[in-house]
């Protein structure tokens, strides 16, 4: 860098071993220590560099990229650089972009930057703004070989060729590099082809933006809060099980010939009072199957009338055969 841009605040042109990485040749250096808004609007300024570059002679109406390329030694972790650039046509401003290159409290030393900015439309000047802060004012940033290079031949490029895609263009230019291919997809994403006028042109791509006020946004709430949730009825019909005695009445009724039959042909004293200490567990087990059959009856009072009535009669038909049973066994 032969030549001081100038800008704001103090500043620096070393050269030789002053320039540390960057080379024995200038060298700007950023000294100030301030911390201000700069030309450009970018805070956190002690110095700036400013250029401004004059592309009018390249008829640039189709949108296009500007990518930048700068080396910078930064000694001290505790200062500052920044890279900033603003597109205009005539007045208006059509693009303004910044890159904090190195933040303060980072240790990067030397390095090479690079980065880009896209835009559509036309353009004619470029203003690119350097700067930063050397907050212990000891070794301010430094930086050297900037370039700035507007690719805008794509454009041209994609007219004269009538394209239409990103597709189309790398099929008619199988040479191009994937920083032309990404120009491509930003142009077609920002600019839309039109081909039925006599010359093929792109122009900018209008895209409609939904109006909210509200009173719309009112009426989104009241519909959401209008929404009724329904809710399925699921119906589980659950049966009461009933055990029922599982005394066996039939063999009951049987055993009584045979205690009768005891009876008439007078068996030894040994053979009843065996017998008694056999029956008396049946007496035991029915007067256990009676109490559960009315425990049953007391905890389900839900069921249906016939069943109720079948329980008295088996209830009725246990007792006066217990009866019957305990009659005959005194008897003997």
């Amino acid at each position: 860098m032969d030549t001081d841009w100038g800008g704001q605040g103090p500043a620096s042109m070393p050269s030789g071993s002053s320039c540390y990485g960057l080379g024995t040749d200038k060298c700007a250096q950023i000294t100030g220590g301030g911390n201000s808004t700069s030309t450009m609007g970018v805070t956190g300024m002690g110095t700036t560099f400013i250029q401004t570059i004059d592309i009018s002679d390249l008829t640039i109406d189709k949108g296009g990229q500007v990518k930048y390329t700068i080396s910078v030694d930064k000694q001290d972790s505790q200062d500052r650089i920044y890279m900033h650039i603003t597109g205009r046509n005539g007045n208006t401003s059509v693009f303004s972009g910044t890159d904090i290159l190195s933040e303060t409290g980072v240790t990067s030393g030397y390095q090479q930057y690079t980065g880009n900015f896209d835009f559509a439309g036309s353009l004619n000047t470029l203003i690119v703004e350097i700067g930063g802060r050397d907050i212990n004012l000891a070794i301010g940033p430094l930086f050297d070989d900037v370039s700035i290079n507007v690719l805008y031949n794509v454009v041209n490029t994609i007219v004269t060729q009538e394209i239409t895609t990103v597709e189309m263009f790398v099929a008619l230019n199988t040479d191009v590099s994937t920083e032309i291919i990404d120009v491509v997809e930003t142009i077609f994403e920002f600019n839309e082809p039109i081909q039925d006028a006599p010359v093929f042109t792109l122009e900018p791509v209008n895209e409609t933006v939904e109006d909210f006020s509200y009173e719309t946004v009112e009426v989104e709430l009241e519909v959401d809060f209008d929404m009724e949730v329904e809710m399925t009825e699921v119906e589980i019909n659950v049966e009461p099980e009933t055990e029922e005695p599982t005394m066996d009445i039939q063999e009951a009724a049987n055993e009584e010939p045979d205690m009768e039959n005891s009876t008439d042909s007078e068996p030894n004293e040994t053979e009843s009072d065996s017998e008694a200490t056999e029956e008396s567990p049946v007496e035991d087990e029915s007067s256990d199957e009676q109490e559960t059959v009315q425990q049953e009856e007391e905890q389900e009072p839900t069921e249906e009338p016939k069943q109720e009535v079948k329980q008295e009669q088996k209830q009725k038909l246990l007792q006066r055969l217990l009866r019957r049973w305990v009659t005959k066994v005194g008897m003997k």
